[in-house]
């Protein structure tokens, strides 16, 4: 009789599945991506997200602003590019991502202050 896996192996089992899969899921083609919501996200832009994932939607920026932030970069694959009328057109590439900003000397960081210990 096969004896039993210990928790140790199954946990072993399992981080090597999940590994293919998420491996393979860079393999798959653009076709098998979940598709863009339809329609439009509130404030009026198109949706660049697939269902379900419309609290990540970046949101709408002032027309003004466009020119800089897209001249600033992406600071994280969570950010997006912008079209001129504010939109966000598509999330960042990894490659796009550079570093951050230098630090504003003028702005101090302030912790709120902690309340006495019992």
């Amino acid at each position: 009789m096969p004896s039993r896996p210990s928790d140790a192996d199954r946990l072993r089992m399992a981080t090597a599945v999940l590994v293919g899969i998420s491996g393979a899921w860079g393999w798959l083609p653009l076709q098998a991506a979940p598709p863009l919501r339809p329609g439009y996200a509130p404030g009026g832009c198109p949706w660049i997200v697939p269902w379900g994932l419309e609290f990540v939607q970046p949101t709408r920026i002032p027309t003004a602003r466009v020119e800089a932030k897209n001249a600033g970069g992406c600071l994280s694959q969570n950010d997006a590019i912008y079209s001129p009328d504010g939109c966000p057109l598509r999330f960042c590439n990894y490659r796009e991502v550079g570093p951050l900003p230098p630090a504003d000397p003028s702005v101090k960081l302030q912790l709120p202050a902690q309340p006495p210990l019992p």
